[in-house]
């Protein structure tokens, strides 16, 4: 439990705004988030400042207080795509005009795995107790926990809620979804059942129909390694033409959900390589499972006794 860490008292998510360039009225800007920040934000997370400066202390108590804002990469991509963003002049939702002193890096706060979409950062007023307060510290927590605990609640105490770190409150987090990663474990675990019967059952059947076929091949010098082969290709074959029609069956379906959970925490891809990887190899694992018992009960055909079976 040591190294360098945050306790958070709280953690939500910023709800898109619109924001406007110094030319658009209402209803032309586009859609960002907006995070209302202190001047040590940026370091205490090691966010980086890719371009321009960061917050200062004198920003607090000049006249430009609130007049400077930070924009992250996306946000500076999307408003000005061909332009330098330092010293472009936007309007928030407050209908405040800003300047932009700085571009930072994007971040993954929001989405598991995925970059945040464009973001602002304005000045926090360094007088306000509202909102979550962040605190970067190097140890155990145990020995920071009540000393943050009794800071809070010296400057506000209607603070009730315990701090935690980072991680916990991401662990609570998933700790929510847990119910439903079990039953997608539950439905895939069904799904290779039932593909590990169906492969077997067919091909059981189509070997029992063959079994004369087999005989007459092995009395005709056939070795039984060259029948096992043969069957086991005929299967590759038809698992091949399988897994064909399933990339092509899955990738529409995979774009149709990926628009329909656009804003969900957990978003889909609409083509991963690893997860139609693992994906296509484990139903050849099965179905290569599924085919071996049929293809060896093949191989112990008697020749004699398939001749004799009409």
């Amino acid at each position: 439990m040591s190294g360098e860490r945050a306790f958070s008292l709280s953690r939500s998510q910023s709800p898109p705004n619109e924001i406007r360039l110094a030319n658009q009225e209402k209803g032309q800007g586009k859609p960002a988030s907006v995070d209302c920040v202190s001047t040590d934000f940026f370091a205490a997370f090691g966010i980086r400042v890719i371009a321009g400066r960061s917050f200062l202390p004198s920003d607090e108590t000049s006249t430009s207080a609130g007049s400077v804002v930070l924009v992250s990469q996306a946000f500076a991509k999307q408003f000005w795509p061909d332009n330098n963003p330092i010293g472009k002049v936007i309007t928030t939702p407050d209908d405040k005009r800003s300047a932009v002193v700085g571009v930072v890096a994007d971040t993954r706060s929001e989405r598991f795995g995925i970059s945040d979409g464009p973001r602002l950062y304005t000045l926090r007023d360094p007088a306000a107790l509202d909102g979550q307060m962040y605190v970067r510290f190097t140890g155990t927590t145990n020995t920071i926990e009540s000393t943050v605990r009794d800071l809070v609640r010296s400057l506000d105490p209607t603070q009730i809620e315990a701090p935690q770190t980072i991680w916990e409150s991401l662990e609570a987090e998933a700790e929510k979804m847990r119910s439903l990663a079990i039953i997608v474990v539950v439905m895939a675990s069904i799904a290779v059942l039932l593909a590990l019967t169906g492969v077997y059952g067919v091909l059981s059947f189509a070997i029992n129909q063959r079994r004369r076929e087999f005989g007459i091949r092995m009395a005709l010098g056939a070795s039984r390694v060259s029948i096992f082969c043969s069957i086991l290709l005929r299967g590759c074959r038809q698992i091949a033409v399988g897994l064909v029609c399933g990339i092509a069956l899955a990738e529409p379906a995979a774009w149709t959900f990926t628009r329909l959970l656009n804003n969900s925490p957990l978003p889909l891809r609409n083509f991963d390589v690893l997860v139609y990887s693992v994906a296509a190899g484990l139903l050849v694992a099965v179905s290569l499972s599924a085919m071996y018992l049929p293809a060896m009960r093949a191989t112990q055909v008697d020749p004699m006794k398939a001749l004799r079976t009409d």
